[in-house]
């Protein structure tokens, strides 16, 4: 079944693609942020272990430069914190939109909660209407990450609206 074309200038498949390569831009700038950062603890790890051993077997140099690489090593650790944040909610947002062109694309059967344990075989319409279990509309709709909001998305499909 071929999607109608949509009006110019409205195609949800082109924005998608085009805020995906743009995140994946992003997702790809902050992996290497996260190695640069990596690379640069460890060798502020070995500087601050040669500074600790010119100052504590040499005795060439106060123990009191020890604090200056160890104070690098917490103000990166600091900052590779904020990046790996970033990166993994960057990754986040890739996976939701890898997920929605899935579903523009009808690839999205058989990815994602199926729902099954929401089925009720005395519910009149659940079975007919393919609510819940592989390829339903449960499947088709939910986004829901955690049990609750997977658990109110099934009590909207089995419940009459009261509006």
């Amino acid at each position: 079944m071929e999607n109608p074309a949509p009006e110019p200038g409205c195609d949800p498949r082109a924005e998608y693609l085009q805020r995906l390569d743009a995140l994946r831009t992003s997702q790809a700038h902050y992996e290497n942020q996260h190695r640069r950062l990596g690379i640069a603890k460890l060798f502020l790890g070995g500087i601050t272990l040669v500074v600790i051993g010119l100052a504590l077997a040499a005795k060439v140099i106060s123990v009191l430069w020890v604090a200056a690489p160890l104070l690098a090593i917490v103000v990166l650790a600091v900052i590779h914190e904020r990046v790996l944040k970033r990166r993994d909610r960057s990754s986040r947002i890739v996976a939701y939109y890898d997920r929605a062109l899935a579903r523009i694309d009808h690839r999205w059967m058989g990815t994602g909660e199926a729902g099954e344990r929401f089925h009720d075989a005395s519910h009149p319409y659940s079975r007919d209407l393919d609510l819940f279990g592989e390829g339903s509309l449960f499947q088709f709709l939910c986004q829901a990450r955690t049990r609750a909001g997977q658990e109110t998305l099934a009590h909207w499909l089995l419940v009459p609206s009261l509006a």
